[in-house]
């Protein structure tokens, strides 16, 4: 709507056209663009997918945010200073830090990005050796053959693409310090790929 009341999009815009139901939307601004997130069972349970809406009324970047073991309910967001966006959820957790749980519980998530990011109950990087959570200098990914088609990427705290990644030492000393996310997506018999957060350090 204008300032003065006038309603700009009177036919609406479609956000999902996924099968199932989509409910529970909630929306904030961060200066920019929109970020919409909502409970989404096309999967079958129940998760979090989202999208961005540009004040254009442009619909860019769908998929899922928050994709885990068991059910996600009841999205809520909220917008800081400088645009910094976090997510509550209330989701299940299993086991957590060697603790079981067994239940739902309140989960948040910092700058949620609907990049499509698929977590695992075990979220992690799949090769012959684990990716260190902390690194200088050098991130190592496993080697587990490669394919047609395979990806490994690494992802900024928004979930944008920072580096193309390869199997073996991979030079990051030119990143700025802070978090970041290894998207694995190579595919394979029993593999379904995963993400684990690295923080990079001088």
């Amino acid at each position: 709507m204008t300032s003065g009341g006038t309603v700009l999009d009177t036919n609406g815009l479609v956000i999902a056209r996924a099968a199932k139901d989509q409910f529970a939307p909630a929306l904030a601004f961060d200066g920019a663009n929109f970020l919409l997130v909502w409970e989404d069972t096309r999967d079958g349970s129940p998760d979090i997918f989202g999208v961005r809406v540009a004040p254009a009324g442009v619909v860019f970047d769908s998929g899922s945010v928050v994709r885990q073991q068991g059910n996600q309910f009841y999205p809520e967001l909220a917008c800081g200073t400088g645009g910094q966006m976090f997510l509550v959820y209330q989701g299940w957790a299993g086991t957590v830090g060697d603790k079981t749980y067994n239940t739902d519980r309140i989960w948040g998530k910092m700058n949620p990005s609907p990049t499509g990011i698929k977590e695992g109950q075990h979220p992690a990087v799949y090769g012959s050796r684990p990716t260190a959570t902390v690194v200088r200098g050098v991130l190592m990914i496993g080697d587990r053959g490669q394919k047609t088609g395979d990806r490994v990427e690494l992802l900024d705290i928004a979930g944008r693409k920072v580096l193309d990644l390869h199997p073996g030492p991979n030079d990051v000393r030119a990143l700025a310090p802070g978090v970041y996310f290894v998207r694995d997506e190579r595919c394979g018999a029993g593999d379904e790929g995963g993400t684990q957060k690295v923080v990079v350090q001088r």
